[in-house]
């Protein structure tokens, strides 16, 4: 299953300090059809939620910075919520929300583990106040449109506010006399189109039997219990059929029968199963049944027995780096070119130790140098790969055997 080209659409406002540094960003999903319609942000929390974390990466999303994501009653409700990083993420609590004796002890639960709130603020009716009021314990901002609430009773208001010790935001700016006379009423942060209007930022889609893949594969690096493991195949019977194919044939033809999904984790084993999931992961998205005609895959497949050879090559000086991992970061090592996602923010989506993203990101560590030797080979960068074999006193003969027994397994 081939990944879908950039179709999820983000609107994303800046929301600045009163030095004009930028702290966050709000995001408003957008679909396709309603791309002429900036300003609508009716779109489900979920569909934000999920695109932002899937499609593009959060921290990518918004450069680094805070993310102001607008949540309503049933998201908050739902566990979801807590696919929601609790560091770099405000949930913005809407205005017409229906704040019931459940729904704060919700928020003060949330609260309690670390996740951030914003309260938004349009109207000064005392319904809307006494809402604030309850709410006061569980944010940590204070968001008012100052389009709708009009500079006269703000000033009522802020005698409130700023006894709250809140970080108080100022929405709907329109020009620089609202901003030097809110910046003085005491907001210490601003939006508005004053400063800029919401900017388009697309993203990808990933199709659910990738995420599927990558769920697992997760779950494998975590050391999951095989109940888990089993539990999560369950839920993906394509996947789990392809893998009963797979160890039906000649590689375990001659083993134990296989009568259950514990049994297949078991018969396959944890570190191979991480292994072929991988390898499916790469010919589902090029939509290959044969290896052959699978190009990434046979790249892949290739740099994993050229790190292992590699790897031996060096024996005892490996520096405590073992095959699993060089295999490893073959693995990964395409993942930014078949999804077409810079490799930082692919990273996002696994669960890896920080030897491989190092090896992977920056050549860092033994791992890394394995692994820019093997993109040298790859390339015929004479001198990195002289310098790998100066660096750990191998002979061109060695070397040359290394390589072809790598080629040689890659063909497996």
């Amino acid at each position: 299953m081939k990944l879908q080209k950039p179709t999820v659409l983000f609107g994303r406002q800046p929301i600045l300090n009163d030095a004009n540094n930028i702290i966050g960003f709000e995001l408003l999903y957008r679909s396709a059809s309603n791309l002429h319609d900036i300003n609508d942000i009716k779109s489900p929390t979920a569909v934000v939620v999920n695109n932002a974390l899937h499609a593009t990466g959060l921290k990518s999303l918004v450069d680094n910075k805070l993310a102001f994501i607008n949540v309503d009653e049933g998201f908050l409700e739902h566990d979801m919520v807590e696919l929601l990083p609790k560091e770099g993420v405000v949930m913005e609590l809407q205005p017409n929300i229906v704040l019931t004796s459940e729904l704060l002890q919700r928020l003060e639960f949330l609260h309690s583990c670390g996740y951030k709130f914003s309260s938004c603020i349009d109207q000064l009716d005392t319904s809307r106040m006494k809402i604030i009021e309850r709410l006061m314990p569980v944010v940590d901002f204070i968001k008012v449109n100052v389009l709708e609430v009009g500079l006269v009773e703000l000033f009522k208001m802020m005698l409130v506010l700023g006894a709250s010790q809140k970080k108080l935001i100022a929405s709907h700016i329109e020009n620089m006399q609202e901003y030097e006379t809110l910046k003085a009423a005491g907001f210490q942060y601003f939006q508005g189109f004053y400063f800029a209007h919401p900017e388009m930022v697309q993203g990808k889609k990933f199709d659910t039997n990738e995420f599927s893949i990558i769920e697992l594969c997760n779950l494998l690096s975590q050391d999951a219990s095989t109940k888990e493991l089993a539990k999560a195949f369950e839920k993906v019977p394509e996947i789990t059929i392809k893998l009963i194919a797979y160890l039906n044939s000649a590689e375990y033809a001659f083993q134990a029968s296989v009568d259950s999904i514990h049994r297949m984790i078991a018969t396959i084993g944890r570190k191979p199963l991480r292994q072929w999931l991988f390898l499916t992961l790469y010919a589902n998205s090029n939509s290959c049944t044969n290896i052959s005609d699978c190009p990434s895959l046979v790249t892949v497949k290739q740099r994993c027995s050229l790190m292992c050879e590699l790897l031996e090559s060096v024996g005892t000086k490996n520096q405590g780096v073992t095959s699993s991992q060089a295999v490893f970061v073959g693995l990964i090592s395409m993942m930014d070119t078949l999804f077409q996602v810079p490799m930082d923010v692919m990273l996002e989506h696994f669960y890896v130790d920080d030897i491989i993203s190092e090896a992977l990101l920056n050549y860092e560590g033994f791992l890394g140098e394995l692994y820019e030797t093997t993109l040298a080979i790859e390339t015929f960068d004479v001198g990195k790969i002289e310098l790998f074999m100066n660096n750990h006193n191998i002979k061109l003969q060695n070397f040359e055997q290394y390589l072809m027994i790598g080629f040689e397994n890659s063909l497996k």
